[in-house]
């Protein structure tokens, strides 16, 4: 199971995508419950253009291993592929929430010339994607309502005295 596994990887990094496909699926197999594969396969699938497909293994992911911050960073990525913009930025805050220094992956894809929309006011990402229908002029959705997720963070951490 990791053969295929390791294999898949090196080949969907490699481009060979169809390769690594038939290695995920075979990973999976012997695996069903591995849900870094799911979600590999997910996001090989996602690149691909088979964005259903693509969403119903992410999301087959995120119920294997609901704290994985990872998973719901590929949640977001897919469903900003297909314009579900709303729905990217709760995922995306979810990832936050699970790891705060997923946060750090989200400022070097800014270095990349990533566009990341953070303000001090409560819902400015939210707004802005309602605003312009999901037209953002974003080279890739990496939306982040910071102020949101900070609260939302801040209120369900123990207090320390």
């Amino acid at each position: 199971m990791v053969a295929h596994f390791t294999i898949a990887r090196a080949l969907a990094l490699d481009g060979r995508t169809d390769e690594a496909i038939e290695h995920f699926r075979e990973t999976i197999r012997l695996d069903p419950k591995f849900a870094y594969a799911v979600s590999n396969l997910g996001m090989v699938l996602a690149a691909k253009g088979a964005l259903a497909e693509a969403l119903d293994l992410v999301k087959q992911a995120v119920a294997l291993d609901d704290q994985s911050a990872g998973n719901y960073d590929r949640l977001a990525e897919v469903l900003r592929g297909q314009g579900r913009f709303l729905e990217a930025i709760d995922a995306l805050q979810r990832a936050v929430s699970l790891d705060p220094g997923f946060l750090i992956y989200y400022f070097r894809e800014l270095s990349r010339g990533t566009q990341v929309f953070t303000s001090p006011e409560p819902g400015f990402a939210r707004n802005e994607i309602r605003r312009t229908n999901g037209r953002t002029g974003i080279r890739k959705a990496v939306v982040i309502s910071l102020c949101d997720t900070l609260k939302r963070m801040k209120k369900n951490s123990p207090r320390r005295h």
